[in-house]
């Protein structure tokens, strides 16, 4: 879990999207201390989130087109 990653989230206002944001904060909590390397799978953002899995899929591509979160090495994800 990264502290500096989960308040970055906490404090960042683009996304106004409550569901988007549930799923941020998912991805910040495994992060590493440079808001880095976060893979959890998506049945496990579903079950942080209360979502289903075209939600949250579809929450990670706004996440994406809004430029709040990148894809990684998806060889290493």
């Amino acid at each position: 879990m990264s502290v500096e990653a989960t308040s970055w989230a906490l404090h960042q206002q683009l996304i106004t999207d409550p569901s988007a944001r549930a799923v941020l904060f998912g991805l910040a909590n495994h992060a590493n201390h440079d808001g880095r390397h976060a893979f959890p799978s998506i049945s496990l953002l579903c079950r942080y989130t209360g979502l289903g899995r075209r939600s949250v899929i579809g929450k990670l591509k706004l996440l994406v087109d809004s430029g709040i979160i990148r894809k990684g090495n998806q060889r290493v994800a």
